[in-house]
């Protein structure tokens, strides 16, 4: 988990990734249980039921803590840039 989170923050991690970084690693960890529960045997098909939708839940709030992770990262990566064209400085014309 550890390392994981580690490889997701990087060198100096702002609140808001550590808050991400959290989110990803937990839904992980979440799903990983999900699987492992949905690969047992089920009693009857109402728990096989039940543990597949865990599962695709669990997958769900996976994709969506990373989706959100990516969508963050590539901002920060893109930089604040204007919107639009910048106007170029022109120099006064000097006075007579």
């Amino acid at each position: 988990m550890a390392a994981l989170k580690a490889g997701l923050l990087g060198p100096a991690p702002s609140a808001l990734e550590k808050i991400l970084a959290n989110s990803v690693v937990i839904a992980h960890l979440s799903f990983q249980q999900a699987s492992m529960v949905a690969s047992g045997t089920a009693e009857g098909a109402g728990g096989r039921e039940a543990r597949e939708r865990r599962l695709s839940l669990a997958q769900k709030r996976l994709i969506a803590a990373v989706k959100t992770w990516e969508q963050i990262s590539g901002k920060k990566a893109a930089g604040l840039r204007p919107r639009g064209k910048i106007a170029i400085f022109e120099p006064l014309a000097p006075s007579e």
